[in-house]
């Protein structure tokens, strides 16, 4: 017998932007709405730095305040539409 676990949908990644941890070191918190998700994004740039955002039913980060290089780049909000 299979054992359904219940997640969330979506997770949420911040640390400091100098010194992240890399994959789960870097879990934050989760969110079921994308409301939710926004305003833990949101505090977690402000405690650490950076935060991204990924949207566990398509596969993709929705919301992320980071480059390639780590520095700031504008907010960005993908539409699950």
């Amino acid at each position: 017998m299979t054992e359904k676990i219940n997640c969330k949908r979506y997770i949420i990644f911040s640390g400091e932007r100098y010194y992240p941890y890399g994959g789960w070191w870097d879990y934050y918190d989760e969110a079921n709405t994308i409301e939710e998700a926004k305003i833990a994004y949101e505090v977690g740039i402000k405690r650490n730095g950076w935060a991204h955002v990924v949207d566990l039913k398509n596969k993709q980060i929705i919301l992320d305040n980071r480059n390639l290089t780590g520095m700031p780049i504008e907010n960005s909000y993908i539409d699950d539409e």
